[in-house]
């Protein structure tokens, strides 16, 4: 028999009017933060300071609200955590094809709805920094920073103040999407929204979130780093091929582990009723479909990307 697990701060009886009000204060304070930031920071003329300063409001927005939720929240997880290696190496892997194969697909319809002029052209807006102190604080503030503090607010805060269920996962994707107040990039950010929330839903390891979306963030980074060194044809081929590959490891490596560790919990229920049942027929363990949906969607809709542009 498992027990619940209390989550810190846990211990005071709140209604659920008072967990509701807490919660959609918690937001409002988090958007309203990254809201104000371009404002205040944009006189500064400084670069690095310039983005040390939105940063800081990053960093407010996102842990003061946990640092209040530490003290205030009363949410109890209601699963126990998941302890098995292979599971969460399982969960992981498709967690990182999922968003791969989210990203694609919102390049390829923001490609696709610019063809059809519906929308503009995007430009590059990252101001990234060279030499020897400005790719590392490059790396802090674009990579480190982003990772660490959206996924303590997102995937710690407002998922146990909204219950630390599977709703609640969605839930909070939907608010990790709008708050980043950018249009062309919402459908990636929700798809990894719900992914890093379905992730920590399943392990209850908020670090897994943490590892996976600062190596998203440095596989972006690296690319916009590119986009400034290669002719725009090879850094097309190269965006493309570099995301196609990590999509593929990850559907690959997550149906490899998927298989074996289904086969081994299938002969060990079958040891336990009787050993000398014959070995049941193979069949595919309950992951593979979905992660074949995914790559099968992932091409359909670039393939309806690449056309479509052909055409226009």
């Amino acid at each position: 028999m498992t027990t619940q697990t209390p989550i810190p701060g846990a211990g005071k009886e709140r209604t659920a009017g008072e967990t509701a009000a807490f919660t959609a204060c918690i937001l409002l304070f988090h958007l309203l933060l990254l809201a104000l930031a371009p404002s205040f920071c944009r006189p500064i003329e400084d670069p690095y300071l310039r983005v040390s300063a939105l940063k800081g409001f990053q960093i407010a927005a996102c842990l003061l609200p946990a640092l209040l939720f530490r003290v205030w929240g009363d949410v109890r997880e209601p699963l126990p955590r998941v302890r098995r290696k292979k599971e969460i190496l399982l969960y992981s892997l498709i967690a990182l094809a999922v968003v791969s194969a989210g990203l694609q697909i919102n390049v390829a319809v923001n490609e696709f709805l610019s063809a059809l002029g519906v929308l503009p052209a995007r430009e590059g807006s990252t101001a990234v920094f060279y030499g020897p102190v400005g790719i590392p604080f490059t790396f802090l503030v674009y990579v480190l920073i982003p990772a660490f503090c959206e996924e303590v607010f997102f995937r710690y805060t407002l998922f146990y103040a909204l219950g630390g269920t599977k709703t609640a996962a969605i839930l909070s994707a939907f608010c990790f999407a709008f708050s980043h107040l950018e249009f062309f990039g919402f459908l990636y950010t929700l798809i990894a929204g719900i992914a890093l929330g379905l992730l920590v839903y399943a392990t209850r390891r908020l670090f897994l979130a943490v590892l996976l979306h600062a190596a998203l963030n440095a596989v972006t980074l690296l690319l916009v780093y590119l986009s400034r060194l290669l002719p725009a044809e090879v850094y097309l081929f190269t965006e493309t091929a570099l995301w196609f590959v990590i999509l593929a490891a990850g559907a690959g490596c997550a149906l490899f582990v998927s298989t074996r560790l289904f086969r081994r919990q299938r002969e060990t229920a079958q040891s336990a009723i009787d050993p000398e049942l014959a070995v049941l027929p193979r069949r595919d363990p309950p992951v593979a479909l979905p992660l074949r949906l995914v790559v099968a969607v992932y091409l359909l809709i670039a393939l309806a990307a690449a056309v479509g542009k052909r055409l226009l």
